[in-house]
Parts: structure tokens; C-alpha cells; sequence
């Protein structure tokens, strides 16, 4: 039985607390600021008694308040049974363990203090970065008026800040979020500050910055985010880029979609898939390794263009942050081919780098020679070996 269900029945139960409890909705959290203290300790006695699963959760929940926890250890173990006093004990030793000195009676709830807990929330997390260059940072911070402030901000390369979302929750949902955040990895709070910084930095000056940033900016980024180091500068660290390119592992990580692919916009693309059609349908007639090389030529000039210099450099923190989020969830070999491949696009020239031309050849693929599709011999490919 759900927590909100085994509620109602507490409601039922409790006739006289029925009006505080349903228009909760089944939230610990908004169950807690309803409730006097004698009232709190009775239902979740009840709930402990009566529903294991219910009462356990409600446990878990009020942990992270103040009131919650003055209320569990208001307890009298001698009115719970012999599993409910097993959950009390189980959560005693829980706050014991993150260094609470647990009082001998139910303090104030002015006085509960959760040090250890708070601290563990100082935290942020990071989601992998999209096809277009768009990512997910998340930070989380302690809300004056009880829980949690979970920030959620939409960073973009190209277009900075896209927005700014603020939620207010308890611990354990929180807590559970980040759990569940799969895709993504939890990070020091100072190293996605600096993922913010440099999204702001980067901002287009002829688009306005949210106005949900300007409002929490101060929660987000300060004086020293600009030059702070962020999760990707922390796999470096951790792995360096000893590891040699493997083009084909990394090819093959943007072919499922576990990092990348980012290639050059669609507009970009299709001006050089009108190169290639122009001089493929001109006045000269070509034998297939003549249009492969026209094609080569061209597919060449557009590698410099939009992997030299600063797009190199864009690519290659890309695929250092994807790093950080592999190592993370244990993946070492793919974070270390990330930073191989972080390295290959600050440092080989873009006709040499074969994930570079991965990138362009393959959303040109139609427009390229027939030929390319035959058996044709090495030295006459399209494909250039790096």
C-alpha cells in the first residue's frame, strides 16, 4: 500500500486530524507543517504499526526536517511493535553514523540540528551532452524555508543560458532524483558553477539572458566560477590522456548515441552539399576517381572550416566533459577515449582526424561518388586513413 493510501486510512482512523491529513495528498513534507507535534508522533506511531512499508517511508522523509525528527524521537518504543521499533532503531543509527548526537529527549525543533545530512547536500550533478550541444546542469542548495532548492539550468554552446528553473522539495526526493539521473553524474558544486560561468560568458549578446537568471544568479555563479575548473578539467586530472585515439571506438560511441555525434549545423552542411553537386553535375566529364578526388577536395577545405580553431576547441571539451560523466558511472575505457578524442581535436589537423571527418561524410553520404560504395582501392577512397 502506497504512502498516500495508507493515509486516507488514517484519516478514517482518525477522524478528528481527517481535515489536516487528505489535504496533503499523501507529501511528508506537507503533512509535517500541518500536524502539531502530539499529532505527528501519534499518526506516525500508527502508520508504524499498522502499515510497515507507509510508516518506514514516512520515516525516511521526516529525517530531513527538523520537526520531522523531533517527532520520531518523541517515540515511545514501548507503544511500537517489535518491527516498528526496528525501523526507529535502524534510523537512530542512520543519523548516528553521519556523526548526530542524538539528545536522550525529543529536543525543540527550533534546536534539531542536521548537520551531516545538510552537508551531503551540497552537491550538483550534470547530464551528457546532445547532439546539439545542449546539456542539463543541476545544483542544489539549502532553501531557508525548509528542504531543498534543486536549480535546473539549460546550458547550450552555442546560445549560452537557454533557461532557469528552481524547485523546492524535501531531502529524500531530492535525494532520489539524483539517484535516478541515470544518464548523468554527480559533481562538486564548484565544478558546475563553472560549466554555468562559462555558459554565461559565452552568451550571444544579441539575445536576452532569462530572466530567471538574473533573479537566482547569485545562487549559480560567482567571482571565481570564470576560471574554476570544471568536471572535464577533473577527469583529466584524475586519467590525463595518455591513451592513444581509437577512431573507430569513438565512431562507434556516436553511432549509438552514447557520446555525440556533433556534427556541423544543418545549414553549414547543406552549402557543401551544394559544392559537391555543382561540381559533380559540371560541364566536365569525370572518371570515378576524379569525382572522388573533386569531392575530396572539397570535403578537406570544409573539415578546416569547421574543426580548426575555435570549433576544435568546442568539440574537444565536449568530449572532455562526456569523460567525466563515463568515469563516473565506472565506463573507464569510453572516458578515456574521450579524452583521446578531446586531445585529437586540439591538436591533429581536421583532415587527419578521422572522427572530425566521421562528423561530415556521414550526413553527406548521398552526395558522395558511387564509387565510394564500390570496392574501390584504398588510395583512390574518399575516406582518407588519419
Amino acid at each position: 500500500m502506497s504512502l498516500a493510501s495508507a493515509l486516507e486510512g488514517a484519516a478514517d482512523s482518525f477522524p478528528d486530524l481527517a481535515d489536516v491529513i487528505r489535504p496533503a495528498n499523501g507529501d511528508p513534507m506537507r503533512l509535517l507543517e500541518s500536524l502539531e507535534r502530539s499529532s505527528s508522533v501519534m499518526l506516525l506511531g500508527w502508520l508504524l504499526n499498522k502499515n510497515l512499508v507507509a510508516g518506514e517511508e514516512l520515516v525516511e522523509a521526516w529525517l530531513e526536517e527538523a520537526d520531522g525528527l523531533a517527532a520520531i524521537l518523541e517515540l515511545n518504543p514501548a507503544d511500537l511493535n517489535k518491527t516498528a521499533r526496528k525501523v526507529i532503531r535502524r534510523a537512530k543509527h542512520f543519523l548516528r553514523s553521519r556523526g548526530i548526537d542524538l539528545p536522550k529527549t525529543a529536543p525543540e525543533a527550533k534546536v534539531v540540528t542536521l548537520p551531516a545530512l545538510e552537508e551531503s547536500f551540497n552537491t550538483a550533478a550534470v547530464t551528457p551532452i546532445d547532439p546539439s550541444g545542449t546539456r542539463l546542469l543541476f545544483i542544489v542548495e539549502e532553501n531557508p524555508a525548509g528542504g531543498l532548492r534543486l536549480f535546473e539550468v539549460t546550458v547550450s554552446e552555442d546560445r549560452g543560458i537557454l533557461g532557469v528553473r528552481v524547485y523546492s522539495a524535501g531531502r529524500s526526493k531530492v535525494r532520489n532524483f539524483l539517484k535516478e539521473l541515470k544518464a548523468g553524474a554527480v559533481a562538486e558544486v564548484d565544478l558546475v558553477k563553472a560549466l554555468v560561468a562559462r555558459a554565461v560568458a559565452g552568451h550571444p549578446t544579441d539575445r536576452p539572458m532569462p530572466a530567471s537568471l538574473s533573479e537566482w544568479r547569485g545562487h549559480l555563479v560567482d567571482a571565481e566560477s570564470l576560471t574554476a575548473s570544471t568536471p572535464g578539467d577533473a577527469a583529466f586530472e584524475a586519467l590525463g590522456d595518455s591513451e592513444d585515439l581509437d577512431a573507430d571506438f569513438v565512431i562507434e560511441l556516436a553511432k549509438k548515441g552514447e557520446v555525440g555525434p556533433w556534427p556541423p549545423e544543418t545549414k553549414a552542411l547543406e552549402v557543401v552539399a551544394q559544392k559537391i553537386q555543382d561540381r559533380l553535375d559540371g560541364p566536365l566529364v569525370l572518371n570515378e576517381k576524379q569525382k572522388m578526388d573533386q569531392v575530396n577536395e572539397i570535403i578537406d577545405e570544409s573539415l578546416e572550416k569547421f574543426f580548426g580553431e575555435t570549433r576544435g576547441i568546442k568539440i574537444s571539451e565536449r568530449y572532455k566533459e562526456s569523460a567525466y560523466i563515463h568515469w563516473k558511472q565506472g565506463s573507464l575505457e569510453t572516458a578515456k577515449a574521450c579524452l583521446a578524442a578531446a586531445r585529437a581535436f586540439l591538436d591533429q589537423p581536421p583532415t587527419r582526424n578521422a572522427v572530425a571527418r566521421y562528423f561530415v561524410e556521414t550526413p553527406l553520404s548521398s552526395f558522395l561518388p558511387k564509387a565510394k560504395e564500390e570496392n574501390v582501392d584504398q588510395e583512390d577512397s574518399l575516406i582518407v586513413a588519419p
